[in-house]
């Protein structure tokens, strides 16, 4: 541990020793979370990535952003879950795997062959990151922007990466679009990441084809949305939406047309970005320093409290004690009525969202049947158009279907929070606080509590077919019709095979929709037991807290008046020890 304070036993003995108990939601010491701030601002590195749907135009942004060409993919129908890093160094690219040492490649191209789904399908290939090194100069200080996957056609895995990116970082940028503007997915995905961050910035991609009306109403229309989300999480952050011509920036680069690169608005965000990204290693070192010297306060209030019991002699302080352990113990019953409420509500909501799921696979069922038989009647009956009619369908059924979930889980989860909060937490100084309180302090975010595949809406178009149906044919109708088949012939022909693709569709969409319902389910039941690890855990650290307090009225009843003379002048040489070091 490099930052000082923590490198001085005597305080973190002191402070193990005045603020010993667990928060019971992180399970955390004082120490160990004070621990956690800190080594996470010992950061050489300032990473920012960028998120928002398939679509939108990340990849594109960057280069627009970054580079000099079209170095990252785009225009992938699905990437893996790889991330990718551009850092400031000379020029290369480096893939790092999980199973192998790192290669370099030799050309910008080679990328796709580690992101995109068709050359790396559910990333067979075991790759961990990517890393482009460039010499730009808003690379220079230390800032890594991150290509993350989209949200909206994410696999199980793609969603842990962007996630787990999510959790240790402090900002992000986020693109959005004109035409549509925010929609139900992503401002779902925003309410689950967005309160998490310290710093958010949106870029609106304006496309080629977009008129300044059209961009104009989906800007206002996106700046509501996001209002109306900083207004449930009581955030007050400014609002600042950049339009860019992402495609326009990029071609005035390929074509050295300075004019069409100012009128994108990509430099005026780089100059933006470099202004506020310049400082963020003081920005940190002050955060370090705020907290070092919060913990000295801290430390120092709990022991001058201490000392203020003892100044009372053994009795009066033992009176005073037991006092505090009835309030505890009628906060911890009022706590576990509130605790043992949700679990009844849960086991409720459990029973109706799971009939829901059931009851709406099979209208989704249904809903596929039905678009695959129109196709089919067109005559539609093999190969690729085959194969991508059903494809297509299945993707728009299964989003369509977690569109609803999602907001049916979000307004879950919203009424978990309402039980949460109100519950009284204590924390390690004894004081009690209420969950909003306490998250405000901890920055503990229920969001915490949702399955990252919820969090991110993930398209469960993923779930399509097993095998590729290029090749489904209707056999016994192959080669018969001809010019030479009268017109009742073949009519009669292509209704068999209509009937034929249908029954040898019928086994594909019987699963579709069972992996649909097994899926929701699967992670409606995920949600469901972490919220009830949570309480549980809950009422084993409050019982915890609550023999500390038997144990600590014990020692003071029976204490001799010279032990607690002793104990009273420890405090006072902890407490000016303490002071030495507030400076």
């Amino acid at each position: 541990m490099s930052t000082e304070i923590l490198m001085n036993e005597k305080f973190v003995s002191i402070l193990n020793k005045v603020l010993p108990n667990k928060d019971p939601i992180t399970n955390l010491t004082y120490f160990e979370n004070l621990q956690h701030k800190l080594t996470n601002q010992q950061q050489d590195e300032f990473y920012i990535p960028v998120l928002g749907i398939q679509g939108t135009g990340k990849s594109s942004f960057l280069n627009a952003l970054l580079m000099d060409d079209y170095i990252l993919p785009v225009d992938a129908d699905e990437t893996t879950c790889v991330p990718v890093e551009i850092r400031y160094g000379d020029e290369k690219i480096v893939v790092h795997f999980e199973d192998k040492s790192p290669i370099t490649v030799r050309h910008h191209k080679e990328i796709e062959q580690y992101v995109h789904n068709s050359y790396n399908p559910g990333n067979e290939k075991q790759v961990k990151i990517i890393q482009v090194f460039k010499k730009h100069e808003l690379l220079q200080n230390g800032v890594v922007f991150v290509d993350l996957p989209g949200v909206g056609s994410l696999t199980p895995s793609n969603v842990k990466t962007t996630m787990d990116y999510i959790e240790k970082l402090s900002a992000a940028i986020f693109m959005i679009r004109s035409v549509p503007p925010i929609l139900k997915n992503e401002a779902n995905f925003l309410k689950m990441v967005w309160p998490k961050l310290s710093k958010a910035w949106f870029v609106q991609n304006k496309w080629n084809d977009e008129a300044n009306a059209e961009v104009e109403d989906g800007k206002e229309h996106n700046a509501y949305i996001l209002n109306e989300i900083q207004k449930s999480y009581k955030m007050n952050d400014y609002l600042d939406i950049r339009i860019i011509n992402v495609y326009g920036a990029l071609t005035g680069k390929l074509t050295e047309n300075q004019q069409q690169i100012n009128a994108s608005g990509i430099p005026a965000f780089q100059t933006f970005i470099s202004e506020v990204t310049s400082n963020w290693r003081s920005m940190i070192n002050d955060e370090k320093n705020n907290l070092e010297r919060q913990a000295i306060i801290d430390v120092k209030e709990v022991i001058q409290e201490r000392i203020k019991l003892y100044d009372k002699g053994p009795e009066e302080h033992y009176e005073f004690l037991r006092e505090q352990e009835g309030i505890m113990q009628e906060k911890l019953e009022e706590n576990n009525k509130v605790l043992r409420e949700l679990k009844r509500m849960l086991r409720k909501e459990e029973r109706q969202l799971t009939s829901w799921i059931e009851s709406e696979a099979q209208k989704h069922k249904e809903d596929l049947r039905t678009l695959m038989h129109r196709v089919v009647k067109s005559n539609v009956v093999d190969g690729d158009r085959l194969a991508t009619a059903f494809q297509d369908s299945q993707k728009d059924i299964a989003d369509d279907f977690m569109e609803q979930f999602i907001e049916k889980m979000t307004d879950l989860k919203l009424e978990v929070q309402s039980y949460y909060d109100s519950i009284q937490i204590q924390q390690p100084d004894g004081q009690f606080v209420n969950f909003d309180e306490f998250n405000k302090k901890q920055k503990l975010k229920v969001e915490k509590s949702i399955s990252t595949v919820i969090s991110l809406g993930v398209g469960i178009g993923t779930i399509l077919l097993a095998s590729n149906p290029v090749g489904w044919i209707a056999g016994a109708a192959i080669g018969i019709i001809g010019t030479f088949i009268g017109s009742k012939s073949k009519k009669y022909v292509q209704e068999n095979r209509q009937h034929t693709t249908m029954n040898e569709l019928e086994p594909k969409i019987q699963d579709f929709a069972r992996k649909l319902e097994n899926s929701l389910k699967e992670n409606l039941r995920d949600f469901i037991l972490h919220i009830e690890e949570t309480i549980e855990s809950i009422t084993e650290k409050q019982a915890d807290m609550l023999e500390k307090a038997y144990e600590e009225l014990r020692e003071i009843r029976f204490i001799e008046i010279d032990e607690y003379k002793a104990k009273k002048k420890v405090l006072e040489d902890d407490l000016a020890f303490v002071q030495s070091l507030e400076g």
